[in-house]
């Protein structure tokens, strides 16, 4: 699990969300791989386990629910990274870095846009976010 701070935490049993959470107050957990920029970002149900081997991060309330940017994407990839490097001092670092590996693969933004499943995703998103914003008109 890696924290918005950049800290790692490992666990050697499965655990529970809930447990992480009740841990840290105001945080939630999410998949590694449901992170995707442009999407919004989806916690774990606390009743869900962790299992071992997967790539968790530990996100500030504040981004439950919001669309990841480019700019988070990075930030977590940083951290990420900067996990890696930490564990790889105190072991070979093989349990974290294949793991994040898909993640860091995914296609750049740049990359994907001549791409039609991106494009489709993104009318998708923009239609989405043009009903959650319509106003209704009153006619006085």
């Amino acid at each position: 699990v890696i924290h918005w701070d950049g800290s790692v935490q490992g666990f050697q049993r499965i655990i529970k969300a809930a447990e992480l959470m009740l841990d840290n107050p105001q945080h939630f957990v999410c998949h590694a791989n449901g992170l995707q920029i442009g999407r919004r970002i989806n916690p774990l149900s606390a009743d869900e386990d962790l299992d071992l081997g997967h790539l968790y991060f530990l996100l500030p309330m504040t981004k439950l629910h919001s669309v990841l940017s480019a700019t988070d994407m990075a930030s977590l990839a940083l951290k990420a990274n900067s996990s890696v490097k930490t564990a790889s001092r105190w072991s070979s670092g093989t349990r974290i870095l294949p793991l994040f590996g898909d993640f860091l693969m995914r296609p750049l933004l740049s990359e994907r846009k001549n791409d039609d499943l991106f494009i489709e995703e993104e009318k998708q998103i923009s239609e989405e976010a043009h009903e959650e914003l319509a106003v209704p008109k009153l006619n006085l």
